[in-house]
C-alpha cells in the first residue's frame, strides 16, 4: 500500500511547486500552534580537558572559573545567553497583541509548556528560554515585588526517558 502511495505524494509535490500553484494564497490563516525543538546552549569544558589537552589551557581559563566548579559539562554563561536570545525570539515572534501568546503573565492555562531533557544543562537551558519569553516584572501582581513569572518545566523520569534520551534510557541501553 505505501509503494501505491508515493507516486501520489511525488504528483502531489511536483503539482504544488508548479509555476501555476506559485500565487496560492491562505484565506483567514491562524497560527494554532508552535513547537520549537533546540539543544542547550553553550556548555563548559569537561573536568578532565585541561589534564588531557594541556595547550588548551588558555582555553578553559577564557571561562573565568576552574572547571572543576561546575559540573562535567554544565551549562556556561555564554549557553545561558544563546537560550536568552532564543527566549526573546520566541517572545518577539508569538507573544503579543493579535499573536499566539497574549502580553501580561504567564498563566498555567496548558496554552504553553515545556519540556527538557533531565541533564542540569538543559534544564537550565529551558529555564533561560521561559526566563527570556516570560521576564521578571511581567508575573502576577500581589506576590513578589519582582513579579517573576514561575513557568513550569516538565522532564522524565530516569532511567525510562526513550522520548529524549534514548541511547541510555531507550532499548538500546546496556543493561
Amino acid at each position: 500500500m505505501v509503494s501505491a502511495i508515493k507516486p501520489l505524494l511525488f504528483k502531489l509535490i511536483l503539482n504544488l511547486l508548479s509555476p501555476e500553484n506559485q500565487s496560492i494564497t491562505l484565506v483567514d490563516a491562524k497560527l494554532i500552534k508552535v513547537v520549537a525543538l533546540a539543544r542547550h546552549g553553550n556548555r563548559a569544558p569537561n573536568a578532565q580537558f585541561p589534564y588531557v589537552c594541556p595547550a588548551g589551557k588558555a582555553f578553559v581559563d577564557d571561562w573565568h572559573e576552574p572547571v572543576e566548579a561546575k559540573q562535567k559539562a554544565a551549562l556556561s554563561h555564554v549557553g545561558m545567553a544563546e537560550n536568552g536570545e532564543s527566549g526573546k525570539f520566541l517572545k518577539e515572534r508569538y507573544r503579543g497583541k493579535g499573536k499566539l501568546l497574549p502580553d501580561g503573565p504567564y498563566v498555567d492555562d496548558g496554552s504553553v509548556f515545556f519540556f527538557s531533557e533531565r541533564m542540569n544543562r538543559n534544564i537550565v537551558s529551558t529555564l533561560a528560554v521561559t526566563q527570556a519569553m516570560f521576564p521578571a516584572g511581567t508575573g502576577q501582581k500581589g506576590f513578589e515585588k519582582l513579579r517573576p513569572n514561575y513557568v513550569p518545566i516538565m522532564t522524565s523520569q530516569p532511567f525510562h526517558d526513550t522520548m529524549m534520551n534514548l541511547p541510555r534510557d531507550g532499548p538500546c541501553k546496556k543493561k
